[in-house]
């Protein structure tokens, strides 16, 4: 077992400790590149661009913030590194896998707009709406709609009580030596680990829902938007039977789209192996335990670790080669 004073060292290709500040705004240039990407019409020219150059251009910007750049702040600096590796896989899906205009709709729309501003506004929606609220890959199990009023009073009931538990459990988590959730977590014994693996997706899950309560009762509440724009982030706890319960019908559907995309990249892998006749790797590649679970948890694995020092959005430091690995083993073990 790893000693409880062992230090730990970032792999070689981690960024470097002293950075530059990052520019405000900079870390929303690749979504923004992603937008102007899809306006011209997807003509084979267009396509072939898209591919060959607007999509590693916008993976070298979604980078350049996690290794050039620094908040000054860790969580912060997770935050970056999260939504850039989002952006990343987000190009990688609407730039590579698919085409936006043919393979995705918005509700109420039989085609994609045509003039300029119409695009533009249809671009905006699909790459930050990652949720696919109003789309075809929209959140499955939506609420019926519900009155203005039942609305605001389901969700303020909602951030209080959210609110109230993640302040009670982060003051019994305090601790003389530093918050529990900060120390290494491979120094700890096995069953803590687990306990504090739960406890941080108890606060996650607090965290987000507080987070989308608070802003969808101030959205409907200003009158910005509606309650049906609003559908609720998690499923109900009497959902959640098994793992694949878990994550279809209880766990928030934020990058359900973006987890789907490795899956989607089966798809090419297939008619590669097929068209080069390398049978051999069929099986493995085919199969769904390699790609529709080990590379979705690879993806989150990913998204929830930071490139440099390995802290996790929920605070306690893990290493992302070895979680990348560990997500692997799980997805072929679920």
């Amino acid at each position: 077992m790893t000693s409880p004073n062992a230090v730990y060292k970032p792999p070689s290709w981690a960024p470097a400790p002293h950075r530059t500040p990052l520019p405000p705004g900079f870390a929303s240039l690749p979504d923004i590149l992603i937008v102007l990407a899809l306006l011209p019409p997807p003509a084979p020219l267009v396509l072939a661009l898209r591919h060959w150059l607007a999509f590693p251009v916008i993976l070298a910007f979604a980078f350049q913030p996690i290794f050039l750049h620094t908040t000054g702040h860790p969580a912060q600096d997770v935050a970056v590194g999260m939504g850039c590796a989002m952006s990343a896989v987000k190009a990688f899906d609407f730039l590579i896998l698919c085409v936006p205009e043919r393979d995705v709709r918005r509700l109420g729309e039989s085609e994609t707009p045509k003039s300029l501003w119409g695009k533009i506004k249809w671009g905006f929606d699909l790459v930050f709406n990652i949720r696919g609220v109003g789309w075809s890959f929209g959140p499955p199990n939506r609420p019926p709609p519900t009155s203005r009023g039942r609305f605001l009073q389901a969700r303020a009931s909602r951030f209080i009580l959210s609110y109230s538990t993640l302040d009670m459990i982060t003051n019994c988590l305090s601790d003389p030596d530093g918050p529990l959730l900060s120390r290494p977590l491979a120094s700890q014994p096995q069953m803590l680990q687990l306990v504090y693996g739960g406890t941080a997706l108890l606060l996650a899950y607090l965290i987000l829902q507080a987070g989308h309560a608070a802003v969808s009762l101030v959205a409907v509440a200003s009158g910005l938007s509606s309650p049906e724009r609003w559908p609720d982030l998690f499923g109900r706890w009497d959902e959640f039977r098994d793992l694949p319960t878990f994550w279809s019908r209880f766990w928030h559907q934020l990058m359900r789209r973006i987890f789907l995309a490795p899956s989607n990249a089966r798809t090419w892998a297939l008619v590669w192996l097929a068209w080069t006749g390398r049978w051999a790797m069929w099986e493995y590649v085919g199969s769904g335990a390699a790609t529709d679970r080990a590379l979705p948890i690879s993806v989150i694995a990913v998204l929830h670790s930071w490139w440099g020092g390995g802290v996790t959005v929920t605070g306690f430091p893990t290493v992302s080669h070895h979680i990348l690995l560990r997500g692997t083993e799980v997805g072929r073990w679920v």
